[in-house]
């Protein structure tokens, strides 16, 4: 089985995990890829990024419980040279594409999405993987 790591930064657990289940198993199941998939409800999971760990796949939600949004999330990521690279899926249920394409349409390899668009794209990146 291809592993893949992934770390996901979404408040609404119930969400989430109808997606993983319904969707991103069951497919990785039959594509034979490992998802290791860890999800955050804010901020805590930035120190994964200092580690070095090598991700494939970052999805961030830009409306999350406290202080801190999806572009700032996203920024952070940037900012650590392992991680320059991977492809992050950025989406919204309440803000528009357009303004989340001001927030972060700077960064490369950034996918910037309305959620409900979120499982089809997901499909297409495990179809790729």
């Amino acid at each position: 089985m291809k592993p893949l790591n992934c770390i996901w930064f979404e408040d609404k657990a119930d969400y989430a995990a109808k997606l993983e289940s319904q969707t991103i198993m069951p497919l990785c199941d039959q594509l034979g890829i490992g998802f290791m998939g860890v999800r955050f409800e804010d901020e805590s999971g930035l120190p994964e990024f200092s580690k070095g760990i090598h991700l494939d796949l970052v999805l961030v939600d830009h409306n999350l419980i406290g202080t801190i949004t999806g572009d700032q999330i996203i920024t952070k990521i940037r900012e650590h040279k392992h991680n320059k690279d991977v492809e992050i899926i950025y989406y919204s249920t309440n803000t528009q594409v357009v303004d989340l394409q001001k927030l972060a349409g700077k960064y490369d390899n950034i996918i910037i999405i309305h959620r409900n668009d979120l499982p089809s794209y997901l499909v297409r990146f495990l179809k790729n993987f």
